[in-house]
């Protein structure tokens, strides 16, 4: 994770901040990345640390102030992968770990939100488990945490307990599931 991303991503909030302001129309990802993040947020020494605080802060802020952000995209609620999904849960099928479907999910949600899974791994501050982006991923199709039991084959608490982890990882405190299941849904 470098400085670079983080304020990479910085930028992509301020779009999405901007866009939810109504202010202007959803922008595009900047083509030249090198120059315009950088410049934006100030010097070249800020740690990463301070970066990811900056992108958090952000994301909690958008959370905290407009909840019809938090919705979930119907381009997601429309598509055939989210009709297979739901296939899953009315059948009781567990959805398992090296099932197709979960790829063409990670797919999809790239396709809504480009840098979804970017931002995410900024945010926690490193490595991905497979097991947090399944998590995220169906949080960002706005699956509810019992339906999760189901396709994950887990009881209510270890789908709790990994909401928790995901949003300690990146808060560095307790702040709630309803919590970190926005700021995934507004990645």
């Amino acid at each position: 994770m470098t400085r670079l991303e983080l304020r990479l991503a910085l930028a992509n909030i301020d779009r999405l901040r901007q866009s939810l302001a109504g202010r202007v129309k959803a922008l595009p990802a900047p083509e030249n990345h090198s120059q315009e993040p950088a410049a934006e947020y100030g010097p070249a020494h800020e740690s990463v640390r301070e970066l990811r605080e900056i992108l958090r802060d952000k994301l909690y802020d958008i959370y905290s102030r407009d909840t019809k952000s938090q919705a979930v995209d119907p381009r997601i609620t429309e598509s055939s992968t989210y009709g297979k999904l739901q296939e899953f849960i009315a059948k009781g099928k567990e959805l398992k770990s090296n099932d197709p479907l979960w790829q063409e999910l990670e797919e999809l949600v790239l396709r809504v939100s480009p840098d979804f899974k970017k931002n995410l791994q900024l945010l926690v501050g490193g490595q991905l488990m497979s097991y947090d982006l399944n998590t995220s991923l169906l949080i960002k199709c706005g699956i509810p945490f019992t339906q999760m039991t189901v396709l994950l084959n887990r009881s209510k608490g270890a789908i709790v307990s990994r909401r928790e982890s995901l949003c300690f990882r990146v808060f560095d405190r307790k702040m709630g599931t309803k919590v970190i299941d926005g700021i995934i849904r507004l990645l």
